[in-house]
């Protein structure tokens, strides 16, 4: 995921970005720990910080306090999608991406984004062997470009 966000979106990030993995859940969080490896592997990643509720850390109560850009990335709890994309945007990253159900991504979630300046950049399906369904990996850029997908919320009926 991290590598995808990396490949689609290298023209607006730099090395000065904050990476924000806002449910960690462990040390071995998915996501922090391949912060960590970029950092020290690849030097694309800088600064990292993360979220836990476990410890204290709760992301509802996070405030962007970097003198750096912010890329969230990770994987929410999806009963807590619309609040989550609440917060994220109200955090105002230059660039998120989560990992979600692709029937997760609705008309609501991506109006809120768009209202709030966000483009939707890129989206992949993909299955997980052991997740319910189809999985995608979800871009959201802050940038002046044309989103990937239009909503008409036009009621079409069928005469009877």
């Amino acid at each position: 995921h991290i590598d995808y966000v990396i490949e689609n979106q290298k023209d607006i990030i730099n090395k000065n970005d904050m990476w924000l993995d806002p449910c960690r859940y462990n040390e071995e969080g998915a996501y922090y720990s391949q912060f960590k490896q970029y950092k020290e592997d690849v030097s694309t990643i800088f600064f990292i910080d993360y979220c836990e509720i476990t410890e204290g850390k709760d992301f509802f109560e996070h405030s962007h306090m970097y003198h750096n850009d912010l890329i969230i990335i990770g994987n929410p709890p999806y009963s807590l999608l619309n609040k989550w994309f609440e917060k994220t945007i109200s955090l105002k990253p230059k660039i998120f991406s989560y990992l979600i159900g692709v029937h997760n991504l609705t008309c609501k979630r991506i109006e809120m984004a768009q209202e709030a300046g966000y483009r939707l950049a890129n989206m992949q399906w993909f299955k997980v062997y052991d997740y319910y369904g189809m999985s995608m990996f979800v871009t959201f850029v802050m940038e002046d470009k044309p989103s990937i997908i239009d909503i008409d919320r036009t009621v079409y009926r069928k005469d009877n």
